[in-house]
């Protein structure tokens, strides 16, 4: 299972609060579960492209690194690339698939991959 897959599985969203100085006094978190909150989008895609008139559909596979390089809390980060492309910062891999018609898009499949979470191979 990919992270954010199973119910007990949340993302958490930061909202800085900043002090006049322009350090950060605190965090907010939100809790939300990422797997009601991707099938939301996958259900919604699939509507929108429905409605498409276009009978042919593009669709898109997405491999990319989403980088953490500030965290050492969140739940089995693991190394990935960074940007410069000369060393390691902590992450996850992530797999997306995109519907794409004329004017229409939509995000139809979403994982959230470590090889540091049991039964992830990334």
């Amino acid at each position: 299972m990919g992270l954010g897959t199973s119910s007990q599985d949340t993302l958490a969203f930061a909202s800085p609060f900043l002090l006049s100085s322009g350090q950060r006094q605190s965090t907010v978190r939100s809790q939300i579960d990422a797997e009601h909150l991707t099938k939301q989008l996958r259900e919604a895609a699939v509507e929108n492209l429905e409605q498409a008139p276009e009978e042919e559909l593009w669709l898109v596979a997405d491999c990319s690194d989403l980088r953490k390089p500030y965290a050492s809390e969140m739940p089995y980060l693991m190394q990935v690339p960074d940007l410069d492309g000369n060393g390691l910062v902590p992450g996850y891999r992530t797999l997306n698939v995109l519907g794409i018609t004329t004017g229409l898009r939509g995000i139809l499949y979403h994982r959230l991959l470590s090889s540091q979470s049991p039964g992830d191979v990334a």
